[in-house]
């Protein structure tokens, strides 16, 4: 089933405020992604320990892409 207007919404909640800014780069709990970068996400197929960044690669839940400052141009692909 497709459902865009439920899972975007999502999406931008989760990655609202995911990280901790301001702290030294030493205490930081997030990389920052170099922009330009597509991560995808597979709730049934993915696996947490891929890279995220191919289609069969995909991470399994949101808590690696919780854990990336987003950059322009950059894309998060939910596999449904």
């Amino acid at each position: 089933m497709n459902r865009p207007h439920i899972i975007y919404p999502l999406l931008i909640i989760i990655l609202i405020g995911s990280c901790r800014q301001g702290v030294k780069d030493t205490e930081r709990l997030c990389i920052d992604s170099p922009g330009n970068t597509t991560y995808f996400i597979d709730p049934d197929g993915g696996n947490d320990s891929n890279s995220g960044l191919k289609e069969k690669k995909a991470w399994h839940t949101f808590n690696r892409i919780n854990h990336i400052h987003l950059a322009p141009g950059d894309h998060v692909e939910i596999i449904a």
